[in-house]
């Protein structure tokens, strides 16, 4: 009976044990709830602001609104997300209290923490950076006031205060204008190094006033050294950012030789070379790392060792004001001994061949593609040869300042001069016949030379003023007018005496006589008399008029005056 009221009693709460129990591994229940719990992070990350780094814990103050992840060992296995409050306050879990993070960093209050909860084995990382609104006034393309992540430094807000935006609109327009003339206005001394000593001037001096009152300075330059993380802080709430202008003259630091970015920045007292090394970009290819000179401005000299990675190695000297570092460059040595020729045209084995630069010559290019057939026409045949490039702006600006600064040209003579310098001719001027024979005309080749080897056009095209203008068949040795007479003669209206050959090989105008021979592909131009038009001739014999009329005064004046009368 006793076992029977026991067991009446017990059964109620085995089933109701059993019902907790299937609630708790029920798939779906535990399913829900880790949906909800990832959907929950996943807002977290969606809220995530931007970063341009990785975070440094030392350096990173915490502030309103950040979010943190909290594990320890025992107390807290899975982890919690711990919100910034806004007076500065952590609300731990597990009845730890509170912490007051105000002007702490996230190193500072892990460290805190760890003895709090009484645990090593304790992680606090940053998950969600604080919104900072900053004021930023001063030497920027646009001053404002700004809403970023609290992940970003003052090198990042430097950037974003300086960043245009590629669109067509009258008020990106007019915000490029005004930079321009800001920079100009800042350009004082027109030189180029003085433009790049004020440009880093502003990045040398940059004031933060923080909402405590607090003021910091930042150094951009001093920070591209990761020694120096402290010059380029964290932006915090409220902060107003001052870039400074150029308000005074100041002495410099300058990087030469062989670095990717030559440089002249601002020289602050106590700035050693470290501080300001890493401004140099990195060495170029040829840098000479074993003759590195750090110059003083009575020209004293100290040999100094820095890594490729613009480290400073053994001593760090402090810089004097106007103090030079000099990269010495080794000199590049070219063994391009070998290059290609390509030879087209009227030879038994046309295509590229290999030559040694410099040394070998046509005769032997033309062995080399198997000789000449029986069809080339030696008289036409051209070789083209790489132009050396310039710098077009520079080329045009030097020639139109100073390319005619010594000349005794006329106006005349400096058009056409304009014109032929633009048109230079990408042929070696030799006689391909004579180079054959081994003569001076002989001579050596470079890689991306082409030698073109045409057919005889067995032709030579007459026009201008002669009655049947055309082509007339090659013959050997025949002159200039022989060909005219072949055409039917000239014309009335010719003017023989300007008669030109044009040389087929290179268009160049040739005077003929009947010593200058007539080839293959040559044209022979025959102008009539120069035509001038009626108000040209009224104006010249209104000019004789006018020089007849004033001959016959000076004479009238001559009776008049010194004739004695009778």
């Amino acid at each position: 009976m006793i076992k029977s009221f026991i067991l009446l009693l017990l059964l109620p709460l085995a089933v109701f044990a059993q019902s907790v129990g299937d609630f708790g591994n029920d798939p779906m229940m535990m399913g829900s709830i880790d949906s909800k719990l990832k959907s929950k992070q996943e807002q977290i990350l969606k809220e995530s602001m931007p970063s341009t780094g990785f975070i440094n814990s030392e350096f990173y103050y915490l502030g309103p609104g950040d979010v943190v992840f909290l594990k320890a060992f025992p107390s807290v296995v899975d982890g919690e997300f711990l919100t910034i409050s806004p007076e500065g306050l952590i609300l731990l879990p597990r009845s730890y209290g509170n912490v007051d993070v105000k002007n702490k960093s996230l190193k500072e209050v892990t460290q805190e923490l760890k003895k709090i909860m009484k645990t090593d084995n304790l992680q606090l990382s940053l998950y969600k950076a604080k919104t900072c609104v900053v004021d930023v006034s001063g030497n920027v393309l646009n001053e404002n006031v700004y809403t970023l992540p609290g992940s970003y430094r003052v090198s990042d807000l430097f950037n974003v205060t300086n960043t245009v935006p590629e669109q067509s609109t009258n008020d990106v327009i007019h915000l490029k204008n005004l930079y321009n003339f800001r920079s100009e206005s800042r350009q004082s001394k027109g030189n180029e190094s003085f433009r790049e000593t004020d440009e880093y001037y502003s990045q040398r001096n940059i004031r933060i006033t923080r909402s405590n009152g607090d003021i910091k300075e930042a150094d951009l330059i001093k920070a591209l050294n990761p020694k120096n993380f402290a010059d380029n802080p964290y932006i915090m709430p409220g902060d107003k950012i001052q870039i400074l202008n150029k308000n005074y003259e100041y002495n410099t630091f300058q990087i030469r030789g062989g670095v990717s970015n030559p440089s002249t920045v601002m020289h602050k007292s106590g700035d050693k070379l470290s501080d300001l090394i890493k401004v140099a970009g990195g060495f170029t290819n040829n840098a000479d790392l074993d003759n590195i000179t750090l110059y003083s401005a009575d020209n004293s000299s100290l040999k100094v060792n820095i890594d490729k990675n613009l480290d400073v190695v053994g001593d760090d000297p402090v810089l004097e004001a106007n103090s030079i570092l000099i990269v010495g460059e080794k000199a590049v040595k070219k063994f391009n001994k070998t290059g290609v020729v390509t030879v087209s045209g009227e030879v038994n084995k046309p295509g590229a061949i290999i030559i040694k630069n410099g040394e070998t010559k046509i005769s032997e290019v033309i062995e080399l593609a198997g000789g000449l057939k029986e069809s080339a026409y030696l008289p036409l045949a051209r070789i083209f040869t790489k132009q050396q490039k310039v710098n077009n702006d520079y080329w045009e600006q030097f020639r139109e300042d100073v390319f005619f600064q010594y000349s005794d040209l006329t106006i005349d003579d400096t058009l056409r001069l304009n014109k032929d310098i633009k048109i230079q001719s990408p042929f070696l001027s030799i006689d391909f016949e004579q180079a054959l024979k081994g003569n001076d005309d002989n001579i050596s080749l470079n890689d991306g030379d082409k030698i073109i080897i045409p057919k005889n056009p067995k032709r030579v095209y007459v026009f201008g003023k002669v009655n049947n203008p055309g082509y007339v068949e090659f013959v050997e040795g025949k002159s200039y007018e022989w060909y005219i007479n072949q055409t039917g003669g000239e014309h009335p209206s010719a003017d023989s005496k300007r008669t030109r050959i044009i040389r087929g090989t290179n268009l160049t105008w040739v005077e003929p006589d009947e010593y200058v021979p007539v080839y293959a592909g040559d044209m022979i131009y025959v102008p009539s008399y120069p035509e001038i038009s009626q108000q040209a001739e009224i104006q010249k014999w209104a000019t004789y008029t006018s020089i007849v009329v004033g001959i016959i005064n000076v004479i009238i004046v001559i009776i008049i005056n010194f004739v004695p009368r009778q």
